[in-house]
């Protein structure tokens, strides 16, 4: 029968049983998740006290990351450091996966998802490295005379004035 045939009060019965429904559907699922709640309590006293995330897989405890990001910045030297010493004994120019793989190479570890992006912006950042091609980094050739941080001064290139460019159209036409 279609909600169009019906009648208001036959409409208002179909309304209450869907509600009903759904109430119990909403009972049932509270139910069900106080369950797995109480599962997910019995699995993490069997796992050692570790807690239990969605999908069966266990959590790492948060103090083992933060004792291994600790431990990696205070062994040894920074990342800015290791890039400088690769770039230092590289004949030419490093790709950022050579930097990356001469990096891991010298012991530097780390827990972040885009180890990538940050030796990028580290590369980017120090003044010392300079982008010799596309995706290409080496250090940049210092000058201890050149004024500055130690970067190689730019020479200073005249702009063309009016006066000039006047000349160069006059004797383009002259030819």
């Amino acid at each position: 029968m279609a909600t169009r045939d019906m009648s208001i009060g036959e409409v208002r019965r179909l309304l209450g049983k869907k509600t009903q429904q759904l109430a119990e559907l909403r009972a049932q699922r509270k139910n069900l998740a106080g369950q797995v709640k109480q599962m997910d309590r019995q699995i993490g006293q069997l796992a050692g006290g570790r807690k239990v995330m969605r999908r069966g897989r266990v959590a790492k405890p948060a103090r083992k990351v933060a004792k291994l990001a600790k431990r990696t910045a205070a062994d040894g030297p920074s990342l800015k450091q290791l890039i400088l010493q690769a770039l230092a004994k590289a004949p030419g120019a490093l790709t950022i996966a050579d930097v990356i793989e001469a990096v891991t190479k010298a012991g530097y570890t780390s827990i972040s998802g885009d180890f990538r992006g940050l030796v990028n912006a580290a590369l980017v950042e120090m003044d010392e490295v300079g982008r010799v091609a596309r995706g290409k980094y080496a250090l940049k050739k210092s000058d201890s005379s050149a004024p500055g941080k130690g970067r190689a001064a730019r020479p200073k290139t005249k702009k063309k004035t009016g006066k000039r460019k006047a000349r160069k159209a006059k004797a383009k036409r002259a030819k």
